[in-house]
């Protein structure tokens, strides 16, 4: 039988989830997008330079390769990324933001940070700090439990 935390905790997983694709990112189609674009601009708020391969997005988004290539068609009909072939091998294929997909991106960004502003108002900011302390704490023991649970 399961402790009344983990549930409790298990729930609230799952709203903020929830409330994540609700409220943060809006629609399906936004998170179609933002997902794969999240990916050329993980390194902390770096400038979407990255190139990410077709197999780290499939990987990443845990996606087949095939639905990997539709997202990224999207994406190019959308004029938010790009392809680009090795120089060395052409058979590898990588992605990367094109200016309209940085400005989309950081647009979205500033939309979800701005939310996040006056929820922190509402809760003051020693709370919120309180709390990232405390989902710290809960992500790094979730990481090593999952780590320990592949050996």
């Amino acid at each position: 039988m399961h402790s009344e935390a983990t549930r409790s905790l298990y729930q609230m997983v799952e709203r903020l989830t929830a409330l994540g694709r609700d409220q943060v990112f809006g629609d399906a189609g936004t998170i179609g997008i933002m997902a794969p674009l999240n990916l050329l601009f993980e390194d902390k708020w770096s400038s979407g330079e990255t190139l990410v391969r077709m197999t780290d997005i499939s990987r990443r988004l845990m996606i087949s390769k095939p639905a990997a290539t539709q997202v990224v068609n999207r994406l190019v009909e959308s004029g938010l990324v790009e392809r680009a072939s090795d120089e060395n091998d052409r058979r590898i294929v990588y992605i990367r933001a094109t200016d309209a997909g940085r400005a989309f991106y950081e647009q979205e960004i500033n939309k979800s940070m701005n939310l996040i502003d006056r929820v922190i108002e509402r809760m003051g900011e020693d709370n919120a700090n309180e709390l990232v302390v405390q989902l710290d704490r809960f992500f790094n023991a979730f990481t090593a439990v999952s780590e320990d649970d592949k050996c």
